[in-house]
């Protein structure tokens, strides 16, 4: 398991970026935003960028010996950024988020399911450049939500995987766009990419709000399988 040092002591690397997750989410929960002179009534994130921006902040303000960069350019594709990406004593660790809330419309309206596998897919590709990669799914449940139902709605969110025995697994296609020719018209590649029980890191719910997160290592890369060259 990948380490870093952290206040002069070790820790797992998912274990340092699961614990911002929960304190971002339950300073959500009680002022309504994670984000310093940013109050909402409803205590959720309102978009995707404002979950990105509240980690990045939580990171940066308490381990600034860890050198932290958002929308960093991707080393395998210069036209694509990664949402975060740390680095400390000269290790590489890209994050990808994605988020949700359907109740208020906010956060990706994307099918989950794609920018799930493009997430996966981007961080795969590039795993040879970083120690570790990692992508984050984050649900805002509604209030009055069982668990039975919390793990429903993450399912129906990633609809074209199947979530079973702590793994992740599915094949899907999609079309990227490569350039817009002329007059709206987009030349686009068409995506593949196969996942076989990939290790699911954590998976848990604090605060109404329910999130996923995938490690991809050296190793787990070899359960993922795409037509990128």
């Amino acid at each position: 398991m990948e380490m870093i040092e952290i206040d002069g002591k070790e820790m797992m690397i998912i274990e340092f970026i699961e614990k911002k997750i929960r304190k971002i989410i339950r300073v959500c929960s009680a002022n309504g935003s994670s984000i310093e002179g940013i109050v909402r009534e409803n205590g959720f994130f309102y978009s995707e960028d404002e979950f990105q921006i509240s980690l990045i902040r939580e990171f940066e303000k308490y381990y600034p010996e860890t050198k932290v960069f958002y929308e960093y350019p991707n080393p395998k594709n210069t036209r694509e950024r990664i949402d975060i990406v740390l680095e400390t004593n000269d290790k590489q660790f890209f994050i990808e988020l994605k988020y949700s809330y359907d109740e208020y419309g906010a956060g990706n309206k994307k099918d989950m399911s794609v920018g799930f596998a493009e997430d996966i897919n981007k961080i795969n590709n590039i795993i040879k450049e970083a120690d570790r990669g990692y992508c984050i799914l984050l649900i805002k449940n509604k209030e009055d939500i069982n668990k039975e139902d919390i793990n429903k709605d993450m399912k129906d969110k990633l609809d074209k995987f199947v979530i079973q025995n702590g793994t992740l697994s599915g094949e899907i296609k999609w079309k990227e766009t490569i350039k817009e020719v002329k007059d709206g018209i987009e030349e686009t590649i068409e995506k593949e990419i196969k996942i076989e029980e990939l290790p699911i890191a954590r998976y848990d719910t604090i605060e109404n709000f329910h999130y996923l997160i995938i490690e991809i290592s050296k190793q787990s890369a070899e359960k993922i399988i795409s037509n990128d060259k």
